[in-house]
């Protein structure tokens, strides 16, 4: 297991904060990797991810406040490491709905509310913890040290970044093919 599995699985096992930390760290998590479903007028979602800790979290998470439908599929990874990914849909329904539109996650309804989401120091620093968990790796820091999150939207990198730093953390942007990447390494 790298190393960035073990501090992720550590991490997803933390205790859930309060209500308004669970809507950051949600709403990272989600903006990370979720893919929107539409079916017919409702909205749905599709996340996928190698860790079985971060997958009980999210699914803990999404039903903590809603009662949304869910379904998990295990499958077995085609690359050469063989391990299991974890996909977690929630079903298009009106109450997923209304579950990414107070996220935030629904098209057009841009970053406008990212405010009330990350008003409060803990709430950042569980919107870090949502998207490190879902596209976050770290270096073992024996080496060079080394944190990086990826993603394809260059706004919501943006974000991370200034969440970041209003934790006082010096964080770097750039981009990588398609990709963006908020990083800080060991002299940071």
């Amino acid at each position: 297991m790298s190393f960035s599995s073990e501090v992720k699985n550590e991490v997803a096992r933390l205790p859930q904060e309060g209500e308004c930390c669970l809507r950051a760290e949600l709403s990272a998590v989600l903006r990370m990797g979720g893919s929107l479903v539409l079916r017919g007028r409702n909205f749905g979602l599709s996340f996928m991810t190698e860790n079985a800790a971060l997958a009980r979290r999210l699914l803990s998470m999404a039903k903590h406040r809603f009662d949304v439908q869910t379904e998990v599929v295990v499958k077995r990874s085609v690359r050469l490491k063989k391990n299991n990914l974890y996909q977690l849909r929630l079903l298009p329904s009106a109450e997923t709905a209304r579950l990414l539109a107070e996220l935030e996650l629904l098209p057009g309804g841009g970053q406008e509310n990212d405010k009330d989401l990350l008003r409060s120091h803990c709430c950042r620093r569980a919107f870090l913890r949502g998207a490190f968990l879902a596209g976050g790796s770290v270096s073992r820091p024996s080496s060079d040290y080394h944190l990086e999150m990826v993603t394809e939207n260059e706004d919501f990198a943006q974000l991370i970044q200034k969440t970041m730093r209003s934790l006082s953390l010096t964080a770097r942007l750039t981009d990588r093919k398609k990709d963006f990447i908020v990083y800080m390494k060991e002299g940071d």
